[in-house]
């Protein structure tokens, strides 16, 4: 572009040259570079490869569900999350009682499900749970927690029962496309 113009101003100078051609050769309209889109580490196929995943979510916890619900799977995949800070359940004893005021209660459950793309398998999933919850207030201070970490092959119209420690069940239907 630079030699353009100089040879543009060298002929402008040597010759009388209108300066409309002076203009129209230094002004060229040049394309913007491709875009080019780099696939993830992972080894992410395109989205339209991966359609979106539709599952239907049961987590049993202790004695009772902890969550029920519909997740959507993109590429980037989907997560639930939910936390409840609260008053310490009473001790039998007045001492305890009093004392339990300066401390809370706290539950936490997430839910995290993603494809899991290896060797192009787009039916392969990663499901990661964890369930926490309180020590009971007489019993000491803190929490416990259990999890589970698992790749599932998940194919439309399938389901699958995945068992962690403490009583942690994880349900998961994919609804067929």
């Amino acid at each position: 572009m630079k030699s353009v113009f100089f040879a543009a101003v060298i002929a402008a100078a040597i010759h009388t040259v209108e300066p409309s051609a002076v203009a129209a050769a230094t002004t060229q309209i040049v394309p913007p570079p491709p875009v080019v889109m780099a696939s993830s580490l992972r080894g992410s196929t395109r989205a339209s490869e991966n359609p979106i995943a539709v599952v239907d979510v049961t987590v049993e916890a202790g004695r009772g569900a902890l969550w029920t619900g519909v997740l959507k799977i993109d590429n980037s995949g989907a997560s639930y999350s939910e936390s409840l800070r609260d008053a310490p359940e009473p001790c039998d004893d007045k001492a305890g009682n009093a004392s339990a005021s300066n401390f809370s209660a706290q539950r936490q459950f997430n839910l995290s499900i993603r494809r899991y793309n290896r060797n192009g398998a787009p039916d392969l999933f990663s499901v990661n749970a964890r369930w926490t919850r309180p020590i009971p207030f007489c019993e000491g201070q803190g929490t416990r927690s259990v999890s589970l970490d698992q790749q599932v092959d998940l194919v439309p119209g399938r389901t699958v029962r995945l068992t962690g420690d403490g009583g942690l069940v994880v349900t998961i239907t994919r609804r067929a496309n």
